[in-house]
């Protein structure tokens, strides 16, 4: 009989999403559809100026995927080292958890623009809104693919604040926030997302990037956060991660 076991990335990747994909998928239905029907009672009203499903997707989800990736890091490390998982292998899957768990979360938002334009189309509401995201089907797939760099930004950013504490400790840990949050701030300058990438545009008195070039910007800005995220958790002391998650 063979005792041979799997590479350790899709083990942890996949035990990762069945602990963690639920909960996280069942706050964020719930989120969306208190908007989707706040959307639909404002359409019944006819007094419609802005999207609700934007509006819910500038806060909640992305900030909730925030917190995971805070937490996620100092946690489940010295879970998964005790069971012999390298430093490497455990960064790896959790990239691999994070690109597709916002890619879920954004899939999610999607479908909402998708019902919320559908409702505003019908009651009529929809040609006085000249900047709604999905103004036509050609935009879904920017729309997706904008959405799902955001949310990604926003975990790369998470790890790397958790990983700036984990190795510097609370002084350098704090100093080093103002670079932690760049592929976040950055991703959602380029795009003009709300709320933050559009006061950064207005601050800065620039207008967002074309679409292919935010892209390819925001995927370098995800790349290199997650390189320096992989340079940081090699030589992290997992013995600091405990005594954290005891404080």
């Amino acid at each position: 009989m063979s005792n041979k076991v799997g590479h350790p990335v899709p083990i942890v990747a996949r035990t990762m999403w069945q602990s963690l994909s639920r909960y996280l998928l069942m706050m964020l239905l719930i989120f969306v559809v208190i908007y989707v029907v706040i959307a639909v009672i404002i359409a019944a009203t006819g007094k419609v100026t802005t999207s609700t499903v934007e509006i819910a997707g500038a806060g909640g989800p992305k900030y909730v995927l925030f917190s995971y990736g805070l937490i996620m890091l100092v946690t489940l490390m010295p879970v998964y080292a005790a069971f012999g998982v390298t430093r490497r292998h455990f960064m790896t899957a959790t990239v691999v958890f994070g690109t597709a768990v916002s890619l879920m979360a954004a899939v999610i938002l999607v479908v909402a623009y998708v019902v919320e334009r559908t409702v505003y189309q019908a009651s009529g509401v929809l040609a006085g809104m000249p900047s709604y995201p999905l103004r036509t089907w050609a935009d879904l797939v920017p729309l997706l693919v904008q959405i799902w760099l955001v949310f990604l930004a926003h975990l790369v950013s998470a790890w790397l604040i958790a990983l700036g504490y984990w190795r510097t400790g609370p002084t350098w840990g704090t100093l080093l926030l103002p670079l932690a949050v760049i592929p976040a701030i950055a991703t959602e300058a380029v795009f003009g997302a709300k709320w933050i990438g559009t006061g950064v545009d207005a601050l800065l008195r620039v207008s967002p990037a074309p679409w292919p070039w935010a892209t390819v910007i925001s995927v370098a800005l995800c790349a290199a956060g997650i390189a320096v995220a992989y340079a940081a958790i090699r030589t992290v002391p997992i013995g600091v991660a405990q005594r954290i998650v005891k404080f």
